[in-house]
Order: C-alpha cells, then structure tokens, then sequence
C-alpha cells in the first residue's frame, strides 16, 4: 500500500494559480496523493486553503507557485524539519527537495509525475 502524501500547492494568491487550477491531481480520489491549494493570505474561496490553516507537519512536499509562496514553504519546512523525531519518511528518499519552486503548467505536470512515481514507489 503506498505511503500516504500530502503535497501543498503555494501561491501567494488566488491569481497566481489560474495555469495549474485545472489539473487533474487536485481531483483525484481513492489512493492517491493529496494536493491542497493554499493561499499566503485569507482564502477567499473553496477550495482553496490559508498556509495560517494547515499544519506543516502533515505535508510531505511543498510546490510554490511564485517567489513569496517558496520563501514562505522553506520557511515553515525549516521550523518543522528543526524538531527532534521529524521525518517525511519514505520520500525523503525519493522526493528529497520538501520544498520546489515552480512555473506554469508544464513545470507543475513534469512534478506531479514526478510525484506520482515516489507515491507507486511507496508501495
């Protein structure tokens, strides 16, 4: 049974993730990874998430969208991966960057394949 993994899916606002809203990876169900969209500030809208709301010690791999999204992912990585016991497990073997900086669509479709094998890998 492959590992749970939760990847969160930065941008620093709304705007900022009209090239990869779409994607099937965020509408996937049964075992599979989980993709949240989150927002730097207030979440205007479902489904997407406030970074204040989630707690970065269930996230297994983090996807920014723009410059602010990475500091800000590094940022919380850094507090979570300071703590005695911290480990994202079986993929910080096969995804050892936590925190990625992407753009556009095809960035984000080369990832979440990338993704997807580390998720079959699990099993």
């Amino acid at each position: 049974m492959p590992q749970y993994l939760r990847v969160a899916v930065v941008a620093t606002d709304q705007e900022s993730f009209e090239s990869v809203a779409h994607h099937e990876a965020f509408r996937k169900v049964g075992i599979a990874p989980r993709y949240v969209p989150v927002v730097l500030g207030h979440a205007a809208s479902q489904p997407l998430t406030a970074l204040s709301a989630i707690d970065p010690e269930t996230i297994g791999l983090w996807v920014a969208l723009d410059d602010a999204a990475y500091l800000a992912c590094q940022e919380l990585h850094a507090t979570v991966a300071s703590r005695p016991g911290y480990s994202r497990g079986f993929y910080d073997q096969y995804l050892p960057d936590a925190v990625l900086r992407i753009e556009g669509a095809q960035q984000f479709n080369a990832c979440t394949a990338k993704v997807w094998e580390a998720f079959c890998a699990s099993s």
